[in-house]
């Protein structure tokens, strides 16, 4: 919860280094705990952050990647944020 409330304090303020940070620490932490809903948010996260910074092949790789593991979880609310940030 605290890295998504300062991605999005970052990503408001155009801190797009420090929000990517965050985010890579985030899916880090998430894939060692197994915890699969919080690495689907990083892969949301970065994969946004990579659309708002023009990084179009990296940003549909991140958010095709969340938007898999969204759907695997049955997370279908955040599925459709990811899929909006896809379209």
């Amino acid at each position: 919860l605290l890295g998504v409330l300062l991605g999005a304090a970052y990503a408001l303020s155009g801190r797009w280094d420090a929000w990517r940070q965050v985010a890579q620490h985030e899916l880090t932490a998430a894939r060692a705990l197994g915890d699969r809903p919080a690495e689907a948010m990083a892969l949301h996260q970065l994969g946004t952050r990579a659309l708002c910074v023009g990084d179009t092949s990296t940003a549909r790789e991140l958010l095709q990647a969340a938007l898999r593991l969204r759907t695997a979880i049955g997370a279908s609310a955040a599925a459709a944020v990811t899929q909006h940030n896809l379209s």
